[in-house]
């Protein structure tokens, strides 16, 4: 066999040991799908931020229905050319300070809910993150097999139909490599589909 073939099929033997032990090596950290959702501890931490959204959108909410109020009594005051009211009436005094006093407290609470949510969703992520590395790794292992078993097909089914394989390795080496990228590539997106499940619980 042409030596080029040989070193193609030593790498992808070497490959398929290298993902099983991988594997091997994973599956004693994620023995089921329920592994890669989140731990009591982030089912926590993802409550008390949805919380915190939920009590910043409340907030937010009542201080709005305050703001509608105050520009209500200040219906009939003149204003300023920047919107506030005439400083010179005791109640638009009033009215100014009270305003600003809400609008900082609703940036405030805005600011809040905002932290919150980008905590919430960086949680929520997690199970997809933890999953990762293990749909890489399973994809590459199921590849590497179909593949091997492929190519040693191929190897002994060509010189059937005439061709010898020391002067076609180029085909059949280019051949393979296309479709372990495709086959890899499409084991990728099945394993993420039947995972779906876990990740948005």
């Amino acid at each position: 066999m042409n030596g080029i073939l040989s070193l193609a099929a030593l790498i992808l033997v070497g490959r398929w040991i290298f993902s099983e032990l991988i594997m091997w090596w994973r599956s004693r950290t994620f023995k089921t799908t329920g592994d890669f959702g989140l731990t009591a501890n982030e089912i926590t931490d993802l409550n008390k931020a949805a919380r915190k959204v939920f009590n910043a959108e409340s907030e937010i909410t009542k201080l709005e229905k305050k703001m509608t109020t105050l520009e209500r009594k200040g219906k009939n005051l003149r204003r300023n050319k920047n919107g506030q009211f005439d400083q010179r009436s005791k109640l638009g005094k009033k009215l100014n300070k009270d305003i600003k006093r809400i609008q900082v407290m609703a940036f405030r609470h805005n600011n809040e809910g905002e932290e919150a949510s980008r905590d919430a969703m960086a949680i929520s992520k997690i199970p997809r993150l933890r999953a990762r590395p293990w749909i890489k790794s399973e994809a590459t292992r199921i590849t590497n097999r179909l593949v091997l078993i492929g190519f040693t097909v191929t190897l002994f089914t060509v010189p059937l139909n005439g061709w010898d394989p020391s002067e076609n390795w180029f085909y059949i080496i280019s051949s393979w490599g296309i479709l372990f990228y495709v086959i890899m590539r499409i084991f990728r997106k099945h394993l993420s589909t039947r995972l779906k499940p876990v990740f948005l619980d």
